[in-house]
């Protein structure tokens, strides 16, 4: 029988482990299996938005179907597996390039709670949001399990503790690969080109030919379209695929820059009125002059210093320069789109020595900045993406909080003003943003739209009067606004750092995600049925029960932390890799520490974990004072701490589990649970995601102590 600590059970257990395996059979193997696996994920989480443009806002659902594949494959049977990853990744590509060919839209609920920026065409053919995300959930399902198949085809092979390491090391190089061509800005052939070297070594020849060619010619004909015929330019950034249009002859008489295949901004020559088509990005004979539309933040006051977050490619500078500014720093996240337009604006605004381009999010910047100015210009930030692959947070939510613009008014110096300018969105929206700048400026702010129907917030230090308005621009009385406030009372409340979900109607998940975590979970279920009754399928045991809690409940608390990260230091695509990076790197400086250290108990290990997250609720980061760099080291150790206590318990009762391999499998189909339960920060808000991680580590606990006491008492 097993005494306080389990102990015994894992020198019995360890034991049956292929006797010095590990000297007699190479972790190459292993190693390259696994970076496959992770580069695999990170691809598809890249390159899926960019053939279904909606997926971008619902990356997560990429990550977890990857954790289901592999998850299910660890399970399964493992008949070359090297050829069938390569042929399903074939099939997956081309299945989504006939999706992109024929272009259906997104069709949403007509009383939907979720907005997307999505736009419709009625003469195309329209598939429900839901029937997408499910499908687009079960391909790459579907396509990763035999990869999870190849893993554990060389898992077993060792001793558990060394082939997890292994593992993780392996994954440490996907990320690493990735992250180097994300940072060149290779296309997306070149990323698919060195998957299939990864699977080249272990697939046969043939198979490799095959399915590589047939992925190319896919891609080909993904280029040949997305391109306009060879017309347009196709880019990739750190974030998603542009695609630039010309306005005029050349790309430096003006162009309009697509993300996804959705419109996102442009540069064009506005020194003289233009008159531009907002979808096709040539010139027509509307009555919609974007100068106006442009030169009116500048007009409203004479500012000296300017502050433009979500600078784009230099529309917001021109003006600014036009108006004859002192100094103008524009803050743009997407490093690609910011050389872009200082290369080929057809004004040349950043060539300007009033003009300091910066880099960086919109968040962190307010944050890290001791500059003051006459003027802050939320310039139309719109991300088309998520925070993370394993958050349904948006890369621009944060900036859209009340907090965020209680930051940005800080920074505002006498008599300066702050003015929101975003598109034509819902109702609701718009309405939330005018609440929220009420709030902290305690005055409503003044509301204009413009004949493009962009809609304009501004505030200051006194209520904001104008006597005269441009040509183009109304006034929205504030009796429309509390007109608006009756038939949508939800638009009061505001989006915050722990609900920072300005584009949902209230706290609550929407019909849409509700439908689509049930496909998902239906999809889940037959997978696994599926698996488990095979013959071949190698047994699932009580005793692996407790690393499907652990890995719900690290998916949960790697989220909040990466969340939370992102507040602290931006949501940046370096930040991620690096935070993703870390993650891997925690665990495996846990995994070395259980080698070394022998005998662990985990009972102080799950204390730490339990205590640690009861305290990130009770006192987040976002509540401590700022104390300069040090704030960044002890929030780095405040976030690390559970996870690598976490990685210390795993690790501990990994090194018992019956088959490793397996163990490994149920806890990525944890990892689904995990994800799904994410959403559930839509109701109780990220803090409170500690607290559903606290109970998830204790069902761990249980299930562990549980499952061991059988099996000792079977075993003696």
């Amino acid at each position: 029988m097993l005494g306080a600590d389990s102990s015994t059970r894992t020198e019995d257990l360890a034991s049956k482990s292929p006797p010095d395996s590990e000297t007699k059979i190479s972790a190459v193997p292993l190693f390259t299996a696994s970076a496959a696996a992770l580069f695999v994920e990170l691809v598809l989480i890249r390159w899926i938005p960019s053939a279904v443009h909606v997926v971008g806002f619902f990356a997560n659902v990429v990550l977890i179907a990857s954790f289901l594949g592999l998850g299910v494959g660890m399970m399964g049977a493992r008949h070359n597996p090297g050829q069938a990853a390569i042929y399903r990744l074939a099939t997956l590509v081309g299945v989504l390039t006939v999706y992109r060919l024929v272009d259906p839209s997104v069709q949403l609920a007509a009383n939907t709670s979720y907005g997307i920026n999505e736009v419709v065409f009625t003469d195309r053919v329209s598939l429900p949001l839901p029937l997408i995300l499910i499908g687009v959930f079960s391909l790459v399902a579907w396509a990763l399990i035999p990869f999870g198949r190849l893993i554990a085809a060389h898992f077993d092979q060792h001793e558990r503790i060394r082939a997890y390491t292994t593992n993780i090391g392996g994954s440490l190089v996907g990320v690493g690969a990735f992250t180097i061509v994300s940072a060149l800005g290779w296309p997306s052939i070149i990323w698919f080109l060195g998957l299939v070297a990864f699977v080249a070594l272990h697939a046969p020849a043939r198979s490799v030919l095959i399915g590589g060619v047939s992925i190319v010619i896919a891609l080909g004909a993904v280029y040949y379209v997305d391109s306009n015929q060879f017309e347009s330019m196709v880019l990739w950034s750190p974030y998603n695929q542009l695609r630039v249009h010309a306005v005029g002859a050349e790309i430096d008489d003006g162009f309009v820059i697509e993300v996804n295949n959705q419109f996102l901004l442009s540069g064009l020559d506005l020194s003289t009125a233009v008159v531009v088509d907002d979808r096709s990005g040539t010139p027509t004979t509307g009555d919609i002059d974007w100068r106006t539309y442009y030169d009116f933040p500048f007009e409203l006051a004479n500012p000296g210093k300017v502050l433009v977050l979500g600078a784009g490619a230099g529309n917001d500078l021109a003006a600014a320069l036009r108006a004859d500014v002192d100094h103008v720093t524009a803050v743009e996240i997407d490093p690609r789109i910011a050389r872009f337009g200082a290369d080929h604006h057809p004004e040349q605004p950043h060539l300007s020595d009033r003009v300091e381009l910066v880099v960086d999010d919109a968040r962190s910047f307010l944050k890290s900045t001791d500059q003051r100015y006459d003027l802050v210009l939320f310039a139309t930030l719109d991300a088309h993406g998520l925070i993370s692959s394993s958050s349904s947070v948006r890369l621009d939510s944060f900036v859209y909080t009340q907090e965020s613009l209680e930051e940005a008014k800080a920074l505002l110096d006498d008599g300066g003003l702050l003015i929101l300018s975003f598109g034509p969105f819902r109702e609701e929206v718009q309405l939330r943003q005018y609440a929220m700048m009420e709030m902290v400026f305690g005055s409503p702010p003044a509301y204009f739209i413009h004949d493009n129907n962009h809609r304009v917030l501004v505030a200051g230090s006194e209520p904001v009067q104008v006597s005269q308005l441009p040509l183009g621009w109304r006034a929205i009385d504030r009796a429309d606004v509390l007109a608006g406030f009756e038939r949508f009372p939800s638009a009061l409340l505001p989006a915050t750092d722990d609900w920072p979900h300005l584009y949902i109607r209230d706290r609550g998940i929407p019909s849409e995600y509700v439908i689509t975590l049930v496909g998902m979970a239906l999809v889940g279920l037959v997978l696994i049925g599926l698996v488990l009754v095979r013959s071949d399928t190698r047994s699932v045991h009580a005793s692996d029960l407790p690393f499907f809690f652990l890995g719900a409940a690290f998916l949960l608390m790697e989220t909040k932390s990466v969340t939370e990260f992102a507040l602290l230091i931006g949501s940046t695509w370096q930040t991620n890799a690096l935070v993703f990076a870390v993650v891997l790197m925690i665990i495996l400086l846990a995994n070395v520490f259980v080698q070394h250290r022998g005998s662990v108990h985990h009972r102080g290990w799950l204390l730490v974990v339990g205590g640690s997250l009861l305290a990130h609720y009770f006192w987040p980061i976002s509540v401590w004072p700022d104390f300069g760099d040090l704030k960044l080291v002890a929030a780095s150790v405040y976030l690390g701490a559970p996870m690598f206590a976490a990685a210390v318990v795993f690790a501990r009762w990994f090194s018992a589990s019956l088959v490793g391999s397996v163990a490994l499998g149920v806890n990525l189909l944890g990892a689904v649970v995990g994800g799904t339960l994410e959403y559930s920060s839509l109701v109780i808000g990220i803090k409170a995601l500690a607290l559903l991680a606290m109970v998830l580590y204790a069902l761990a606990y249980v299930s562990y102590e549980v499952g061991a006491r059988r099996l000792a008492a079977g075993e003696s």
